[in-house]
C-alpha cells in the first residue's frame, strides 16, 4: 500500500513540474523595416524597430572591412526623442555645402549610439562623397542615396 501511494504522489510530483516547464507566451510583435540597403541581392544594412512603449530600434549592418568574413553586426537603441531623424541628420551633414569642399577623412563625428561608440569619417572618391561608419568591430560604407533609403527617405 505505502508503494502504491508513493508512486501515485511521485507520478503527481513530475506531473505538476512538468506543467511549470510549459508556458503560454503572448504573440511576438513583429520588427518594422524602417529601410534597407541591398547590394545585388544582398542587404547590406536595414534599420527596425519594434514598436511599443519603449521603441528599440536596431541597426543591421554587414561588415565591409576587406579581411573580414561579411559578417552582420547589430547597434541597438532607444527611439526616445527624436534618436532616428537626429541620426539621420548627422549622416545626412557629411553633404551639406559646407562639407562637400572639405578634403577626405577631415570631417569627421564620433557619437555614442545606444552602448556602441560610432565614428563617421567622409571619404570623396571621384567627385563623390561616401562615409565610413565604424565601431570597434565593423565598418560599412554609404552613398547619400543609400543613407535615403536606410532612413526610409527616398523620393
Amino acid at each position: 500500500m505505502k508503494r502504491v501511494f508513493l508512486l501515485a504522489l511521485l507520478f503527481l510530483f513530475i506531473h505538476s513540474y512538468a506543467d511549470a516547464q510549459i508556458q503560454l507566451l503572448e504573440k511576438k510583435t513583429e520588427a518594422v523595416v524602417v529601410g534597407k540597403v541591398n547590394l545585388s541581392g544582398i542587404t547590406r544594412t536595414q534599420l527596425s524597430y519594434v514598436p511599443g512603449a519603449d521603441t528599440v530600434y536596431t541597426w543591421v549592418y554587414r561588415n565591409e572591412n576587406l579581411r573580414s568574413n561579411h559578417e552582420y553586426y547589430a547597434i541597438k537603441f532607444s527611439g526616445k526623442g527624436n534618436t532616428v531623424d537626429q541620426l539621420y541628420g548627422m549622416l545626412k551633414d557629411f553633404w551639406s555645402e559646407a562639407n562637400k569642399e572639405k578634403p577626405s577623412k577631415e570631417v569627421q563625428k564620433t557619437f555614442k549610439l545606444g552602448e556602441t561608440e560610432v565614428t563617421v569619417v567622409n571619404q570623396r572618391m571621384f567627385g563623390r562623397t561616401q562615409i565610413f561608419v565604424q565601431t570597434a568591430v565593423a565598418t560599412i560604407a554609404l552613398f547619400e542615396k543609400g543613407v535615403d533609403q536606410l532612413f526610409g527617405r527616398t523620393k
